[in-house]
């Protein structure tokens, strides 16, 4: 009674300040905006890579070939020669007039190397920056510098690459990529939502909840760059999650508003009885995907922690504009939002025995549940075979969409200056006092490894420090080449010394070492704090293992067609190209976010059969009746976040492309054969035991009325 009492005074509360709470709403929206606006000049491509690792060691040695803050300046004439005296001169213009002050080595006596035809000359260049902006700033100015007039007058073009240029050539790629996915998503939105609600007043409300939280996305990922360094890929992943969710939730709420109006209610005790039951809901379902997204906290990774705590702070904010600016917008707009044709499509309340389309399809399912959930299984275990040969790689370059900058030069590197980039670099420190390591018997030893084409060493850092190049035609991340890194690693180091292998193969094993160290942690946090908030919510023990159980078979669909689309090519008809990998990153991102995504549909569907067991204590009867009351909503819902998503997918930064068509697909699977299939299936070979709670204070009982009134009210 105390409960309701005091959700009374606050519908009152919120009814009274209602055009004050709106106003504030949006005029905090604007300075978010604008705090917001300069957001994508702070965050940075921050792909990936375990600091402690043995591959980021050895990459941290002084003098390392493979150390960050690499800029590659690739000089090419089609006339001339570097032989050419007008070719050389041009080239030595270009490098003094990098300011001194942005590298480690003063740049006319950075190492150079010249092509196979010799038509081409290759420098790589060290900046002294430390960070990831600092070394961005310091590349516009070493962009703009070297680009000399003398180089056009001798017919030599200059094209910039390494990391760094890869790093900045991300990030602006991921702004573009934002700025083109809201204009195409803006539009698809409301086109739908004034097709869902047939009224316009009741389908803006969405829209300009997923505004807010656009805005106070930007601001909440600005805010956070002063405190840690935030990737591009959480700048797409977090503002577009915001937006659908933002969109969802506002839907599920604007619905059983109407629905209430609908069914005779007055203004206030619709939005009364609205705030009871879909607003708790949403408040749980956030909670829900704040606490997936708090699983990739685990991951010493920046892209992905910063995904992580941007995610949260988003859903934190989604949650708080849906709980205050969303019930003080229905209270400014009252019967409004009841547009012509509200009653026909959302208003009206299913009849009691359940029946209609999606009451009908639950209870065929229902009738032959073991044929439906052995079906259901072997589509969705089909779907994940793919992911059992997946293949992992983090290159920086292979994140750029064909045509970029940086990846074309990478390109010319591996094609015309052989040796460049050696496949592995071990770093050899001496131990102790010893003034420099004996490097013979140790490259002979490397060189017997098969797979090696040769070793030698390259540069020397301080404290004695060498680094050794090896040589292999291996492809860069495959299993022969790990194979190769693994025997190299096993090798005894040179007495009084020790050894680091780092390289890029080098660097994907130890990122998948550590990712699947961290991955027993992600997944206790997921489904212990998402289990028992379940339980919490439903009463029920089994209801929440079969949710994760479902979300489990979802996700593994998901990621079997993401090794199908990307990895082996299934996508190339659309003009996707196979990359032969998967970003090490991915599985346990579209882990997070999906899994989330999952259960907060699945929440919605369960709550609505909660309502009609306690009100019937009838199993079957409330599945079909639940999946009725939710069928037009839920496959709204997840139609207007397959077109976020959907919009996410067309990315030309590839890891966003990849989380984009992975959460599309898990929501398309959750819609469809989660909700239509699975769940009625399981729910009704389980029958009265989906309701076993070891708490529960009395049995509920067919009819009982008592019962149905003490409901926690977790509807949708």
């Amino acid at each position: 009674m105390r409960g309701r009492h005091a959700r009374g005074r606050a519908v009152d509360l919120i009814r009274r300040w209602r055009a004050r709470i709106v106003v504030a709403a949006l005029l905090g929206a604007v300075a978010a905006g604008v705090f917001g606006a300069g957001t994508a000049d702070r965050v940075t491509a921050a792909g990936g890579g375990a600091p402690a690792s043995e591959a980021a060691r050895a990459a941290a040695v002084p003098g390392s070939p493979v150390a960050a803050g690499n800029v590659a300046l690739l000089y090419r004439s089609a006339g001339r020669t570097a032989a050419d005296p007008r070719f050389a001169g041009a080239v030595r213009a270009s490098l003094a007039a990098v300011p001194p002050a942005l590298v480690r080595e003063p740049p006319p006596s950075a190492a150079r190397r010249v092509s196979r035809d010799g038509r081409a000359v290759l420098v790589v260049l060290r900046l002294s920056a430390r960070d990831a902006l600092a070394r961005a700033r310091a590349f516009e100015q070493v962009e703009s510098r070297a680009d000399v007039p003398a180089l056009g007058a001798a017919g030599v073009r200059l094209s910039l690459g390494g990391d760094v240029a890869a790093d900045v050539q991300i990030t602006e790629a991921a702004a573009d990529d934002l700025a083109r996915v809201e204009l195409l998503a803006f539009p698809l939105l409301l086109l739908m939502l004034v097709v869902v609600f047939r009224g316009f007043a009741a389908a803006a409300l969405p829209l300009l909840l997923g505004g807010l939280s656009v805005a106070f996305s930007l601001a909440a990922l600005r805010a956070l760059t002063s405190v840690v360094e935030v990737s591009s890929l959480a700048l797409n992943i977090v503002t577009m999650l915001g937006l659908g969710l933002a969109v969802d939730y506002a839907l599920f709420v604007v619905s059983r508003f109407r629905e209430e109006l609908a069914g005779g209610a007055d203004e206030r005790t619709a939005l009364a009885r609205t705030c009871a039951s879909a607003v708790r809901t949403v408040a749980v379902s956030g909670a829900i995907v704040m606490l997936s997204l708090a699983g990739l906290l685990c991951v010493p990774f920046t892209a992905l922690r910063s995904v992580g705590i941007g995610g949260m702070t988003v859903v934190a904010i989604n949650v708080a504009v849906a709980l205050l600016v969303l019930p003080a917008l229905l209270a400014l707009l009252g019967r409004r939002v009841g547009a012509p044709g509200a009653g026909r499509r959302f208003g009206r309340v299913p009849r009691p025995d359940g029946t209609g389309p999606w009451a009908r399809a639950a209870r065929q399912v229902m009738r032959h549940p073991v044929a439906a959930l052995a079906g259901a299984v072997a589509v969705l275990a089909l779907a994940g075979a793919p992911f059992l040969h997946a293949q992992y790689g983090l290159s920086v370059t292979s994140m750029l969409p064909p045509g970029s900058p940086a990846q074309a030069v990478a390109e010319s590197v591996e094609d015309d200056f052989p040796g460049a980039v050696p496949f592995a670099v071990a770093a050899v420190l001496p131990s102790g006092g010893a003034a420099g390591p004996s490097l013979g018997g140790y490259l002979a030893a490397v060189e017997r490894v098969p797979g090696v084409d040769g070793a030698a060493p390259v540069a020397s850092g301080r404290d004695g420090a060498v680094h050794v190049a090896i040589a292999s035609r291996l492809e860069p991340g495959s299993e022969a080449a790990r194979d190769v890194v693994r025997a190299v690693r096993d090798l005894p180091p040179p007495e009084d010394a020790r050894v680091l292998v780092g390289g890029a193969t080098a660097q994907v094993m130890d990122d998948l070492d550590v990712i699947v160290g961290a991955l027993k942690w992600t997944l206790l946090i997921i489904v212990v704090s998402t289990g028992a908030l379940l339980g919490a919510a439903f009463r029920s023990v089994v209801l929440p293992v079969k949710a994760l159980a479902v979300a489990a078979l979802s996700l593994t669909a998901s990621l079997g067609v993401l090794v199908w689309g990307f990895q082996d090519g299934g996508l190339a008809p659309l003009g996707v190209p196979a990359t032969g990998h998967l970003s090490s990153t991915t599985p346990i991102l579209v882990l997070a976010v999906a899994f989330g995504l999952s259960v907060d549909y699945e929440m919605f569907l369960l709550s609505r059969v909660r309502e009609e067991w306690l009100r019937t204590g009838d199993n079957t009867r409330a599945v079909a009746a639940g999946l009725q009351r939710t069928g037009g909503i839920i496959t709204s819902a997840a139609l207007l976040m397959m077109i976020v998503t959907g919009a996410l997918a067309t990315a030309r930064v590839v890891p966003v492309a990849m989380v984009g068509v992975g959460l599309t697909v898990a929501i398309a699977v959750d819609a469809t054969v989660v909700r239509l299939v699975l769940v009625p299936a399981t729910m009704r070979l389980m029958g009265h035991r989906n309701w076993w709670f070891p708490f529960a204070r009395r049995a509920v009982t067919a009819g009982g009325a008592r019962t149905a009134a003490r409901s926690e009210k977790v509807g949708a």
